[in-house]
């Protein structure tokens, strides 16, 4: 295609490294464990508990709807150009093994508004209540998580603590919260805390040396302390990404064991938790 076509280098750049990760495959986790090159179910059980519960129902109707008209024969062929593209984009996106979060599949969701709209359409004309009362579901929904968007789970997941059992990586951590941890930090009168953090945004911008240690990773054998790291009494800040195990190694899968089986004392965002040993 690229022999015959003009094409800006940047794009010639970027569909060749997304065949190569594609290629080379990337562990994801899901429903509490780690499997190493996806899963054909990624996305369907992604969009289970991320994508808002209204918009989960009217989408339902909204095809009930459609597949009640294709049987009568009423729709025309130009449908197909709003009804097959979002489907079609899931599900081969399913077959990849590039499975890093739901984000990858965020352009199918605009023709999904659309089958939607079947139903909000019959709604309108038929049950305003019924409308009026899943719009207000969907303002709780988002009110509730707000400011805190990356985060969000739905009311099958219950509370957006409870979204890392289910999913991990970009769905809730993104190294966002450094600066909700200083608030943390703060109220809790930390004067000493451990940090091993996952993300890229500058840590010390942000947090005081005086205060905050780094805790490595085991990205590889020389930075572990073990298989299993054993927490001196003190304060530790985890990133989600990091309890779970989603990138490291099968043999520092449960470095973080310890912190897993505890409560946390509290919580930065939904993607740092703060733990305090005695």
């Amino acid at each position: 295609m690229f022999r015959v076509l003009p094409y800006p280098k940047l794009l010639f750049d970027g569909t060749v490294s997304i065949l190569d990760s594609n290629g080379d495959g990337a562990r994801v986790y899901v429903w509490g464990r780690v499997v190493e090159k996806g899963t054909l179910f990624y996305f369907l059980l992604a969009l289970a508990v991320k994508m808002p519960l209204t918009l989960q129902l009217l989408l339902a109707g909204g095809l009930i709807l459609e597949l009640l008209a294709l049987r009568g024969g009423r729709p025309g062929a130009e449908r197909l150009f709003w009804l097959v593209p979002g489907f079609l984009y899931a599900g081969l996106a399913s077959f990849s093994t590039l499975q890093l979060g739901v984000r990858l599949i965020l352009p199918a969701l605009p023709f999904g508004l659309l089958v939607a709209g079947r139903a909000v359409e019959v709604l309108r004309e038929r049950r305003r209540g019924v409308l009026a009362a899943l719009v207000a579901l969907l303002a709780f929904e988002t009110a509730r998580i707000y400011p805190r968007n990356i985060s969000y789970f739905n009311l099958w997941v219950g509370t957006p603590e409870r979204g890392a059992w289910y999913l991990s990586g970009s769905n809730i951590d993104w190294g966002q919260d450094v600066g909700e941890l200083k608030s943390v930090i703060e109220r809790l009168g930390i004067k000493k805390l451990r940090l091993s953090y996952f993300g890229s945004d500058d840590v010390w911008s942000k947090l005081s040396d005086q205060i905050v240690e780094p805790l490595a990773p085991p990205w590889s054998s020389d930075l572990a302390q073990g298989k299993v790291y054993q927490p001196q009494p003190g304060y530790y800040a985890i990133s989600v990404t990091l309890l779970v195990g989603l990138h490291l190694q099968p043999e520092y899968r449960d470095y973080y064991k310890a912190f897993r089986e505890r409560t946390p004392i509290a919580r930065a965002g939904h993607s740092i938790y703060v733990y305090k040993f005695e």
